[in-house]
């Protein structure tokens, strides 16, 4: 079945995930369309970013700093945040493997600290970069250069999604993530 050009079930031919029905609805409502592109706005995030992490390395003073070097977005997340940047999705109630908690993809909401973006790479074996948060219990949620979703929390590091489609599929439908 399709419904406005994307394929609602298994995977695509390239290995990619495809978004579900009650993804497609949740994301819709939240302002995403097929092709959606908010290229300008993920380069004034990236900059806020690099700012904010310069300006906590200041404040921080000698010998406190948290500077681990700015490391720049990989490409996966910069394609991410274009097409789901922004939107801020509402969803509650019981998921399948747990409750389901709203989020909101702007990689400022709930920015950590590069040294948490860092250890994150670390575990993950592939540089982080945040994309948002997980409301709820303030999980933040950040993209790697391999396309993955991953969260960091209370709890630990957690795979969200292969990819972002997986992912955004897993947060609607309320599936537990996987520890790294």
């Amino acid at each position: 079945m399709i419904i406005t050009g994307v394929s609602l079930r298994g995977r695509c031919p390239m290995g990619r995930t495809l978004l579900e029905a009650e993804t497609i609805e949740k994301l819709t409502e939240a302002g995403w369309q097929p092709g959606r592109n908010i290229g300008d706005q993920v380069d004034r995030w990236v900059e806020e970013i690099r700012v904010i992490h310069q300006r906590r390395n200041l404040q921080a003073g000698p010998g406190f700093s948290d500077d681990l070097g700015y490391a720049e977005p990989p490409v996966t997340v910069l394609d991410m945040l274009r097409e789901f940047g922004g939107l801020d999705v509402n969803v509650t109630g019981p998921g399948r493997t747990m409750r389901k908690h709203p989020f909101q993809l702007d990689p400022t909401i709930g920015l950590l600290s590069p040294r948490a973006y860092a250890q994150l790479s670390g575990m993950a074996r592939s540089v982080a970069f945040p994309i948002g948060i997980l409301y709820g219990d303030g999980a933040a949620l950040a993209g790697d250069e391999r396309g993955r979703v991953l969260l960091i929390g209370s709890t630990g590091e957690m795979l969200v999604g292969t990819d972002i489609h997986e992912a955004l599929n897993n947060l609607v439908q309320g599936v537990m993530p996987d520890y790294l």
